[in-house]
């Protein structure tokens, strides 16, 4: 598909964010290519701010959630293949706010065959990248965008904690479940004991 990149940079302390935009036309259209009036969400200021934003609240809130008693036990739940040093140096960057390098990409559900997001390791601009379905995008709430991305980043741990074992889909859901049951319990200590 010829489409158009648009790249949005975001400073978060020394590290920045890429958020590319692709033209998210899903039919080739036989009208003049116009690139300036190019499908709203290929050129949605709003969505991007909207995605980065969402984006930087996950890493804010990983971060102070990698600063607290278990987490480094909740990453060894999860991977439990996976050596203790490598679970600790990961919580360690992770408290530094580390974004690991990753990146945000946008491509339509045709793309992305219905998945909601994706992972790869290395993306199409040679960095780790987060894809997400861009006509759901359009109409998830927050907390399903923030679910979406935290199992895509819990997917990105493996490679970086030599977990071969397992699938990445899987350990990425394993992740957000455990994850967010985590926070739960800190939050409702009682309703934690009837889970």
């Amino acid at each position: 598909m010829a489409g158009i990149n648009q790249n949005k940079k975001t400073s978060n302390s020394s590290r920045n964010v890429l958020l590319q935009q692709q033209d998210l036309e899903t039919e080739p259209s036989s009208a003049p290519s116009n690139k300036e009036s190019a499908p709203i969400l290929g050129t949605s200021k709003n969505l991007v701010r909207r995605l980065e934003s969402r984006f930087q609240q996950v890493w804010s809130e990983l971060a102070a959630r990698a600063k607290e008693n278990g987490f480094v036990e909740l990453l060894i739940q999860v991977f439990p293949s996976a050596n203790r040093q490598d679970v600790e140096a990961l919580a360690e960057r992770l408290r530094k706010g580390d974004q690991l390098g990753l990146t945000l990409d946008l491509k339509t559900a045709k793309e992305l065959q219905g998945e909601l997001g994706s992972y790869a390791k290395t993306g199409a601009k040679g960095t780790p990248t987060i894809t997400l379905n861009s006509d759901w995008v359009k109409n998830a709430t927050e907390a399903e965008l923030q679910g979406v991305l935290i199992e895509q980043i819990g997917q990105a741990f493996m490679p970086l904690l030599n977990v071969n074992s397992g699938s990445q889909q899987e350990a990425g859901k394993r992740f957000s479940q455990l994850y967010r049951q985590w926070i739960n319990s800190k939050v409702n200590p009682e309703q934690a004991g009837n889970q």
